[in-house]
């Protein structure tokens, strides 16, 4: 059965209705962003003979790649829901690529506080020239549900650089950082004494390790049997 779109139901509207294409769209359009803001604020949505909107976050789960057959782990949240989508998206144009970009390389920042998203993309896409992605950050420039700042210049760093993502949880002074070969996992050592064990494509903390009795001057690690996912550290 072939998905019904926003220009189907438009087209649909207008034929009913008489309304010239364009003024239905505006009617449609106000319609789903009336909707989308209500579930932005938590609020749940009943049409009576229609339906019930309400928004559900998924758990942690791992699906496949289609591109790679790659299985990935998807942390929960609406967060790791929009990592993922913008990873399996086949086929997809250069903006929708360097929005995915954005959002990796934001996402420490939207773990604490999703509405800092406009101002992500701002601050990151402003000197970019292609239509769809002014389309983007006007859409994001109209949000209003709470305080953020907006650059007025592309002030934060750019996708594409040195910088992938941003690893948030240390509290005192790092040391030492071993990467396994394949990649996938990081150990990081600080000056308390503690270690953390991190996965690098959720860019997330798995573990931390404490114990020791003075700083860690050296860390190597090696993963051994992996349950599908990221496995124990087998040596130090």
């Amino acid at each position: 059965m072939a998905n019904i779109t926003k220009k189907n139901i438009i087209e649909s509207v207008s034929d009913k209705t008489g309304l010239t294409q364009v003024d239905t769209r505006i009617v449609v359009e106000t319609f789903l962003e009336a909707i989308s803001k209500s579930l932005q604020t938590g609020k749940n949505i009943e049409i009576r003979g229609f339906g019930r909107f309400k928004l559900k976050p998924r758990k942690a789960r791992q699906v496949r790649n289609p591109r790679t057959g790659e299985v990935v782990n998807i942390e929960a949240g609406m967060l790791g829901d929009l990592l993922d989508d913008y990873e399996r998206v086949e086929g997809a144009r250069e903006e929708v690529r360097l929005v995915g970009g954005v959002i990796r390389l934001s996402a420490h920042v939207l773990r604490v506080d999703k509405n800092q998203l406009p101002s992500q993309l701002c601050g990151r896409l402003l000197d970019n020239k292609a239509r769809p992605i002014g389309v983007l950050l006007q859409s994001a420039s109209k949000y209003t549900h709470h305080p953020w700042l907006r650059p007025l210049t592309a002030s934060l760093l750019h996708t594409g650089g040195a910088l992938v993502k941003t690893l948030n949880g240390h509290t005192h002074d790092l040391k030492r950082v071993s990467v396994t070969a394949d990649g996938s996992v990081a150990v990081s050592a600080f000056t308390d004494g503690t270690l953390k064990v991190w996965d690098l494509k959720k860019g997330t903390e798995l573990h931390t390790l404490s114990g020791h009795s003075d700083e860690i001057t050296g860390v190597s690690g090696e993963i051994r049997e992996a349950r599908r996912t990221v496995g124990p550290l087998g040596s130090f």
